[in-house]
């Protein structure tokens, strides 16, 4: 079957040194060279100080985006600091947003999120993900009032696109950020599970891949998760037109997570 790349945001990590970028490539070509390699922003590809993103945090090391935009630039992107985009691969359709930049209601990138998920054609596309860089639903003690807390973040990111998500039957989110993997349930809009409807959004968290591991989980997992570990890994997931699944495996090859989903 064809192979495709997903990988949300925080990409090389360089933080304003050049070579780092280098290294990275040279790591990764080997995949990257032979299959599509789909990436969105993170926040240490474009975050710093008056420079236009949501946070004006530092963690771009003054990047700004730009190393970022000039070698991975996606098609069908709305503008130079404006990474969102969608495209088609097999039964699924991809939406991919920033959240490094203004996503609240009426901004210019929610208004275009509105008009790409309603083009979505769910006869030749059944499943739809939405990817961004940081979680909608996430199990970590970072919570204070700092607007790029992890709590802080998902709240905006819910109120701003839960419902439309629900409207549009988003099947799951891809995001990473918080350096662990993480599963919700088929999360209802109350933050209940329905798992038997088949209109509840399942989470994914794969921040997993290399950083170092974030260890903020809460003692007690948030109810509406069904995994949450801090383990380096990848996913990996099987799609045709009647079933989506997944297998979460650890750097010993380890199955660590399994899931599936037929389609109605």
């Amino acid at each position: 079957g064809q192979v495709l790349a997903v990988h949300n945001g925080d990409i090389s990590y360089a933080r304003g040194y050049g070579a780092i970028w280098h290294s990275f490539f040279a790591q990764i070509e080997p995949l990257a060279s032979r299959v599509p390699y789909m990436t969105t922003i993170g926040n240490h590809e474009r975050d710093w100080p008056n420079s236009g993103d949501r946070y004006g945090g530092q963690d771009s090391g003054g990047e700004c985006g730009v190393p970022y935009m000039s070698r991975l630039a996606m098609p069908r992107q709305q503008g130079p600091d404006k990474p969102w985009y969608s495209f088609r691969w097999g039964p699924v359709h991809f939406v991919q947003l920033s959240t490094e930049h203004p996503f609240e209601r009426g901004t210019e990138q929610h208004e275009w999120a509105m008009g790409a998920l309603e083009a979505v054609n769910r006869t030749e596309t059944p499943w739809l993900v939405a990817g961004f860089h940081r979680p909608m639903y996430i199990d970590s003690t970072y919570c204070d009032a700092s607007n790029a807390s992890d709590c802080k973040v998902a709240d905006d990111l819910r109120f701003a696109f839960r419902y439309l998500f629900y409207q549009y039957r988003v099947d799951m989110t891809w995001v990473g950020h918080h350096h662990s993997y993480q599963r919700t349930c088929a999360v209802d809009l109350a933050k209940g599970c329905d798992d038997k409807s088949g209109l509840g959004l399942v989470n994914l968290v794969v921040g997993n891949a290399g950083a170092v591991l974030t260890a903020n989980l809460e003692l007690e997992m948030p109810s509406w998760f069904q995994v949450a570990k801090l383990v380096h890994g990848y996913t990996k997931f099987e799609v045709t037109r009647k079933r989506i699944s997944l297998k979460s495996i650890d750097v010993d090859g380890n199955v660590i997570d399994e899931w599936s989903k037929s389609s109605p």
